[in-house]
């Protein structure tokens, strides 16, 4: 597990014996907000392969922030965070510590495609 919050978890495969062991990023929706009025029943997951971002695939961090960005496109999705303050709170907290490890840019053009793309002025 490289990382877990209260709506999410992103995990790097690594203790798998899968062939795409280590090479794959996945981010995955806490069940406990799986359903038709919180943050819904698809798109629950989302898988990215190292490679495409980092050159060290035992360092992620870039893969990691696109993931990250995912999340917190997803989570506002289905109007989840609305007036609820504490998922305000913890969305606003997240994407100033996404802001701050991005910057001007990952240094990886395709990693900000998706990063512009899943998050409009984080870029």
């Amino acid at each position: 597990m490289i990382m877990n919050n209260p709506y999410f978890s992103i995990s790097n495969y690594a203790d798998s014996c899968a062939a795409h062991a280590a090479v794959s990023l996945r981010a995955r929706l806490s069940e406990k907000w799986c359903s038709p009025d919180l943050l819904g029943s698809k798109n629950k997951s989302k898988t990215i392969q190292i490679r495409d971002f980092d050159s060290d695939p035992s360092d992620p961090q870039i893969a990691q922030m696109v993931l990250s960005a995912w999340m917190l496109h997803r989570v506002q999705m289905n109007g989840f965070i609305g007036n609820n303050k504490s998922r305000k709170i913890w969305l606003d907290s997240e994407m100033k510590n996404l802001k701050q490890k991005v910057g001007a840019g990952t240094g990886c053009q395709k990693a900000d495609a998706l990063i512009r793309e899943w998050l409009p002025g984080m870029l």
